[in-house]
């Protein structure tokens, strides 16, 4: 199956690739908007932010795709624990870009895979941050961001390591610049974001370590619960694969993320 891609792996972090949906404000308006769907979030910018334009990457397609569907689509947003208990107890009809895990899988619908990435550790450069095993991981103290997921191996040892949380939506490269933490894990595209928006004249100072974790997200997520939503993820799922196969897509290097005016 074809994938947005929002990384080039042997780039590095000046040279991510966003390769995304173009047509967000031009394509067909066929369809009323007559059925609503609440869907929680947390923050996650670019992909997800409630101070972004369309809330961001992920809601723009999420909500133009289903509104060519018929529904008319709201985000809320809230910690990401509780976002993940809402789903979970079937509170609202569903959320963004959450994995299979033990808790989630028999209570949620995930859509197919459509965006694919990856969370790499970000350390100062000239640091003595070096890792090739979990258990290395442990001599160091890790930035990372409350409520954040970073596949199985992490969720199911994370205890194990010395984490210094950063509360949610947060970056932790000033923690990096302040030599509070040794290294930051996050998603690829998250930390490019970060650092043009937050720290453009430092972005020389940070490296970045080798692929922690890659993934390719469920962009969507419906609650088991709701009898209805198998039939729209099936639809959604139908609808997402007829853009891709058409090879709509935005490729940008300039990162100008809309941002939204207070």
């Amino acid at each position: 199956m074809k994938r947005w891609a929002l990384f080039d792996m042997a780039a590095g972090l000046q040279g991510l690739v966003l390769l995304f949906w173009a047509s967000i404000s031009g394509a067909e308006e066929n369809a009323s908007t007559t059925h609503q769907l609440k869907l929680a979030v947390g923050e996650f910018p670019p992909y997800i932010s409630e101070s972004m334009t369309g809330y961001g990457l992920m809601p723009k397609l999420i909500s133009k795709t289903l509104n060519d569907m018929g529904y008319e689509v709201s985000f809320q947003f809230y910690p990401w624990a509780r976002v993940k208990q809402m789903l979970l107890e079937g509170k609202v009809d569903g959320s963004v870009s959450w994995e299979p895990s033990d808790s989630l899988t028999s209570n949620v619908l995930f859509s197919q895979h459509y965006i694919v990435g990856q969370n790499l550790f970000y350390y100062l450069k000239g640091s003595d941050f070096h890792w090739n095993t979990f258990e290395d991981l442990k001599n160091y103290k890790l930035g990372v961001n409350i409520g954040y997921e970073f596949g199985p191996v992490y969720d199911q040892r994370k205890h194990e390591l010395n984490i210094y949380d950063i509360p949610e939506g947060k970056s932790g490269l000033g923690m990096l610049l302040l030599k509070r933490i040794d290294a930051y894990l996050n998603d690829s595209l998250v930390v490019q974001f970060e650092a043009q928006q937050f720290y453009p004249n430092q972005m020389a100072s940070f490296e970045q370590s080798p692929t922690f974790h890659a993934y390719e997200y469920h962009l969507l997520n419906l609650s088991a619960k709701r009898a209805e939503n198998k039939r729209i993820m099936t639809a959604f799922d139908a609808a997402i694969a007829k853009r891709l196969a058409s090879n709509e897509r935005l490729e940008s290097d300039s990162w100008k993320f809309e941002i939204k005016s207070e």
